[in-house]
């Protein structure tokens, strides 16, 4: 059986599509099949109906037409924000990524004007939807949102960035200050917030960002320096400093993995830097702080810290600054004494003069409250801490400077201001009372690094204000260990004990600029009354090196006899008594090309016989009878007594005798008498005998031992005895046997011994 369709039955499959119908299905198909615009779907779809709509005649009520015209709006305000957060690619210029942001931002604002035209004609679904998750944004809101977080984040990038945080350095030097107006809320706004995020990363959030800190204390340190004292106040309060500074070292301290790394410990030194910077121009801040003992314990920990020794020389200094402030400061002496064993460069993180002076300073205050403790770093072969001091003494640690100008006043006050405070410490083991084997290894010590010469080094090269300690630690030496000292003083002394004339020449030969002598130092102490106690161990040194010499044949010293005129003369009593000794130790009669004038020194000497002060006394006596002693010698020789004594004087009225011995420069020649400066050596002769026979009754009984020593001595000068007066030889007897001091009478009865066997001399030739 067949079925037959009913032609009477419509059917789309069948039927012919009409022109039409084939016109609107191609044309649908074009448009499906056209590159994509970047059009969503669902605008794509809200359009066509608004065409669909607009094609239809009578096509419904105007409240339909109202409805589709908002769902249009919502759509478009929907899809809008995916076209412009597309992110460029890597491998763009940066001036492309810029037009890409203008663009976003400008589109952004057309949509927030047109957002807010149509805010009040919002759609059934926006508003259902907003009432069912109130804390989602959508529509207008989420457009406006979206244009203020986008720059907001951007400028977070550009805050971040090093070239920012450059750039800022330069913008806050004070020297600029002047030339741009700087926004001062908003650095301090960005300071803040990058010490907060650090002190999150340094306990554990996040990663640390040293780097941007290090920029960071750079830009503080132009905004505490500035000249504004208000705008500095300001910023100092609302920023906590420098308490935030001490809390960021205590976090970076306790943080061990941190300060592992070099770089890391020299970040933490430029926080404690700027702590004294600060601190320099603001110590008003401790006032009324109640945690400055807080403040100090991660500073005491850097001591402890055998990987954080650089930073010991300026946590010393912060603490040096708590206790001139009344802060109790307690540092564990093992920890201290441990650092001064080590070689110099573990305690110098760059040039730290001030730190390494306020650290030794703390080194000496403890040493004086615990003085014994000190020995060990003294007498321990194997410590540093000699040669650490030595070594601050010359002029190797100069490079700890390189910050400041070369020749400026700083550079030469820390390196003075070190090496001073080094000469203190290295004073210590002389003013205790040591057994002799610890005294013996100091010494060996000090021999093994050179102090000697190292002192000497200073005492050529210092101002003459900071001269007094090291010239009478060098006194000290020599008279302790006076073998190996004089030994190192000879070969450092660079022609310091010859004259001026003689050390131009030295200069001249060696190319090296010597401008100071024993002589020319001398002079210039004796000008100013505030540097009369250096002078005073100047002489004193020159005494021992002068004594020295004399017994180990070295060469000797040459002062200008003006100057040692000025020093007998002088109105202070210690530079009187100096001078009577030094020149006791020399011998005269030495002459150079400039002639001499010992004869004038030897009145000077006799005129301080009758010194007031008791000391100038006992000095002159031992200076006056070791040169009648000289006399007697060269009187003896018939005139003809090679010495090795020194000073000169243009004038010269002695024959010379030219020898091949030549000192620094200076031609050592044998000084002939003749018979007027012989007769002129004889009276000064018998004018210190009157002299001596009445300083016989001094109450002073070391002046009267001397006096009969020196009564002695002159006997032995020929022509003298025959014409001294039986009050000498009576004055001699009385002391022999009636002195209440023992050594008195011996010194008598022996000088009595020299007088006989001279008188019966002096009988037996006639």
């Amino acid at each position: 059986m067949a079925v037959l369709s009913d032609t009477n039955l419509f059917s789309p499959l069948t039927v012919t599509p009409s022109p039409d119908v084939v016109a609107l299905k191609l044309k649908q198909v074009a448009e499906k099949s056209a590159p994509a615009s970047g059009e969503s779907g669902l605008l794509r779809k809200v359009r066509e109906q608004m065409e669909n709509k607009k094609r239809e005649v009578g096509s419904g009520s105007a409240k339909k037409k109202k409805e589709g015209c908002e769902r249009g709006n919502s759509a478009t305000v929907m899809a809008s924000p995916n076209v412009y957060i597309v992110k460029a690619p890597s491998n763009e210029s940066p001036s492309g990524s810029g037009q890409l942001v203008v663009t976003a931002a400008n589109h952004s604002m057309s949509l927030k004007s047109k957002a807010c035209a149509t805010s009040k004609q919002r759609g059934q679904i926006s508003r259902d939807y907003e009432q069912e998750f109130p804390s989602v944004e959508v529509g207008p809101q989420l457009v406006r949102r979206g244009s203020k977080d986008r720059p907001a984040t951007l400028h977070r990038q550009d805050v971040d960035s090093k070239g920012y945080w450059e750039n800022l350095v330069q913008e806050t030097d004070p020297s600029r200050q002047q030339k741009k107006l700087i926004n001062y809320n908003d650095i301090i706004h960005q300071i803040k917030s990058n010490i907060t995020a650090f002190q999150a990363q340094l306990t554990g959030v996040g990663v640390v960002k040293v780097q941007q800190i290090e920029l960071l204390l750079k830009v503080l340190h132009n905004l505490v320096l500035t000249p504004d004292l208000e705008t500095s106040h300001r910023i100092s309060c609302e920023l906590q400093l420098p308490q935030v500074l001490f809390e960021m070292i205590r976090d970076s301290v306790s943080n061990s993995d941190l300060i592992k790394e070099q770089r890391n410990v020299l970040t933490l030194g430029e926080m404690i830097t700027f702590i004294l910077i600060y601190w320099e121009s603001h110590s008003d801040w401790v006032e009324e702080e109640p945690r400055l003992e807080e403040f100090t314990k991660p500073l005491k920990m850097i001591l402890s810290q055998p990987n954080l020794t650089a930073l010991a020389s300026l946590a010393a200094s912060v603490l040096s600054l708590f206790t001139q402030h009344g802060v109790d400061v307690f540092v564990d002496l093992e920890n201290l004494t441990s650092l001064l064993k080590m070689h110099p460069s573990a305690l110098l993180l760059r040039p730290p003069a001030d730190g390494l002076y306020s650290f030794l300073s703390i080194t000496l205050f403890i040493f004086t409250k615990d003085p014994y403790s000190c020995i060990p770093l003294f007498s321990d072969k194997k410590s540093k801490c000699v040669y650490t001091l030595c070594w601050l003494l010359s002029n190797n640690c100069l490079h700890l400077l390189a910050r400041c100008p070369s020749g400026s006043a700083d550079m030469e006050l820390s390196r003075d201001t070190l090496s001073t405070l080094s000469c203190h410490l290295l004073c210590f083991p002389f003013a205790l009372d040591l057994p002799s084997h610890t005294m013996s290894t100091v010494l060996q010590v000090y021999d093994s690094c050179h102090v000697a010469s190292s002192l000497l080094q200073v005492i050529q090269t210092f101002p003459p204000p900071l001269l007094e300690m090291p010239l009478s630690l060098l006194s000290r030496l020599l008279l302790c260990d006076p073998e190996h000292s004089v030994s190192h003083v000879r070969e450092g002394a660079s022609g310091f004990f010859s004259s001026p004339q003689s050390n131009q020449l030295f200069a001249s030969k060696n190319q090296t600029p010597l401008t100071r002598t024993a002589s020319t130092l001398l002079s210039d102490l004796l000008q100013q009354d505030v540097l009369w106690d250096s002078a005073v161990e100047l002489l004193n040194l020159l005494s021992q090196v002068a004594r020295c010499s004399s017994q180990l044949g070295s060469h000797p010293i040459c002062v200008e006899a003006t100057v040692l005129q000025q020093a007998l003369t002088h109105p202070y009593d210690q530079m009187r008594a100096a001078t009577c000794r030094f020149v006791g130790n020399l011998k005269p009669f030495r002459s150079n090309k400039t002639g001499t004038l010992q004869a004038d020194v030897f009145r000077h000497m006799i005129d301080c016989l009758n010194d007031s002060c008791r000391q100038v006394r006992r000095t002159a006596c031992i200076a006056v009878g070791n040169w009648l002693g000289y006399v007697a010698a060269k009187f003896k020789k018939g005139g003809n007594c090679s010495d090795t004594s020194g000073w000169g004087n243009k004038n010269n009225y002695s024959k010379q005798a030219p020898s091949n011995t030549e000192a620094a420069g200076d031609s050592v020649t044998e000084q002939m008498f003749d018979e007027d400066e012989q007769r002129r050596w004889t009276d000064d002769a018998q004018r210190s005998a009157a002299v001596l026979t009445c300083l016989l009754s001094d109450p002073d009984a070391v002046t009267r031992r001397h006096c009969c020593a020196a009564l002695g001595n002159l006997v032995n000068v020929d022509g003298v005895v025959s014409m001294l007066d039986e009050d000498v030889y009576s004055s001699l007897v009385r002391a022999a046997c009636t002195d209440s001091n023992d050594a008195v009478r011996q010194a008598a009865t022996a000088a009595l011994r020299l007088c006989r066997e001279q008188d019966a001399m002096q009988r037996g030739i006639k």
